[in-house]
């Protein structure tokens, strides 16, 4: 009857199946989902009482594997993770923050200078967001004037840390104002990231951020390209040749082939040309 074609439920087309993957596509994304795999972790020494980060729980928002909530909740497929993971995590955690702590320790060549961090293969790192903003209880180093501060990791990667995470993870009463450049050749991508932190307690009117420069770049750029294109794109961005930079590689070599290594290595140890000092 008319009736019963009307209480009918509609019919549905089935959704077409995805395009398969080959195997450099399966090995793409286990590569890039590291970058869940390492804040889960991080996640979890924070959450063990390892360290201080109240940026590692934000920025873990949608990691794959995130469980609702609870001590370890850091967790990939809901198991906790492993105490041997926690203390290898917190053992990298403080050998960088020892590196960067010394970097910018160090006294700068020349009065015009300005310290460069490039992170390489950066994911979902918040070492960034801690200096700016103190580690912590203390706070050595923060705001991070004089230091230009790089992150590189696959272009996907990239554009959801900057339309996505990172956007969360700032504090409030702070402002985080994020420029969009131009594609580069070969998908990749860069954003110009402003933050304007709040002082004595003031938030940060509108606009401040916005006109506030950018000392916090996120490149997009697959690592697997020649060392070559990295650098020039670093150069667009504001990196100097001549000013005393750090780089950054945590847990990342292993996933590049062995030549690719050497020559980014290579081009890393040849990357600075010091002047004379004033």
């Amino acid at each position: 009857s008319s009736d019963d074609a009307l209480s009918s439920p509609p019919r549905h087309r089935r959704r077409p199946p995805p395009p398969p993957q080959n195997d450099d596509d399966r090995h793409d994304e286990a590569v890039k989902s590291t970058a869940d795999d390492a804040i889960l972790a991080k996640l979890s020494c924070v959450e063990h009482g390892y360290y201080d980060d109240p940026f590692v729980r934000p920025m873990a928002r949608g990691a794959s594997g995130l469980a609702g909530g609870g001590r370890g909740g850091g967790s990939r497929g809901g198991g906790a993770v492993a105490p041997v993971i926690r203390r290898g995590t917190h053992a990298r955690v403080a050998a960088v923050d020892k590196a960067i702590d010394s970097f910018l320790g160090l006294p700068l060549p020349s009065s015009r200078s300005a310290r460069q961090v490039v992170v390489l293969g950066a994911g979902r790192d918040t070492t960034f967001l801690r200096y700016e903003f103190g580690r912590g209880e203390t706070k050595k180093h923060a705001p991070l004037d004089d230091v230009r501060w790089f992150e590189v990791d696959h272009p996907s990667v990239v554009r959801r840390k900057a339309t996505s995470w990172l956007p969360g993870c700032v504090p409030d009463g702070c402002g985080c104002y994020v420029r969009a450049g131009e594609d580069v050749a070969g998908g990749g991508c860069s954003y110009a990231v402003s933050i304007a932190a709040a002082r004595r307690g003031k938030d940060v009117e509108v606009g401040a951020a916005a006109a506030a420069p950018p000392n916090y770049h996120l490149i997009g750029h697959d690592l697997r390209f020649p060392p070559a294109a990295l650098f020039e794109s670093l150069a667009r961005r504001g990196y100097d040749r001549s000013a005393p930079a750090l780089f950054v590689l945590e847990c990342v070599l292993m996933y590049l082939p062995e030549t690719t290594c050497r020559e980014l290595l290579r081009c890393i140890a040849e990357s600075p040309t010091p002047t004379t000092t004033d």
